[in-house]
């Protein structure tokens, strides 16, 4: 089976868009630490399972979450598929 061809402008934009999810996904973990630690000060004598409860319901309900942390129009994760195989 032969590899398909890609030019270096598509693996660059393909490197750089691996790039900024990793670095999405090193601030989300930095945040939930960030809010761990609040919440384990507004509430010292909580067990590790109650942070981690209380974590839960945070990423569950916080302003903003039910419909994305973005302002604009909801869209499903076919549309935004199509959006990104387009190339």
């Amino acid at each position: 089976m032969t590899r398909p061809f890609y030019n270096a402008s598509v693996i660059r934009r393909h490197e750089a868009a691996a790039r900024n999810l990793r670095l999405a996904l090193e601030l989300f973990e930095a945040g939930e630490q960030l809010k761990r630690q609040s919440i384990r000060r507004m509430n010292p004598d909580a067990t590790d399972a109650e942070i981690e409860e209380k974590i839960v319901e945070w990423l569950r309900d916080r302003p903003g979450a039910l419909h994305g942390d973005c302002p604009g129009r909801t869209i499903t994760l076919a549309e935004l598929s199509s959006r990104c195989n387009r190339g």
